[in-house]
């Protein structure tokens, strides 16, 4: 996974477009949260080997899927 524990993406930091990939990838991890709560699978307390969930990004997916059911 490609999340600091701060939240940051260092991958996408060396990017030419940075704030695009930053948030498609943002994206495409809530979305994948989002299937496997559906499922019975809980990624968004998933923790790898290296220490990296999506904790970070919780507020920011919160706030997407509260606009996106509105």
């Amino acid at each position: 996974m490609q999340i600091d524990a701060d939240g940051s993406q260092p991958q996408e930091r060396t990017r030419t477009r940075t704030w695009h990939y930053f948030t498609f990838n943002l994206v495409a991890l809530t979305r994948l949260a989002q299937l496997g709560r559906h499922l019975g699978i809980d990624l968004w307390d998933h923790r790898t080997p290296a220490g990296s969930d999506l904790y970070p990004v919780r507020p920011a997916a919160e706030q997407l899927d509260d606009i996106s059911k509105a």
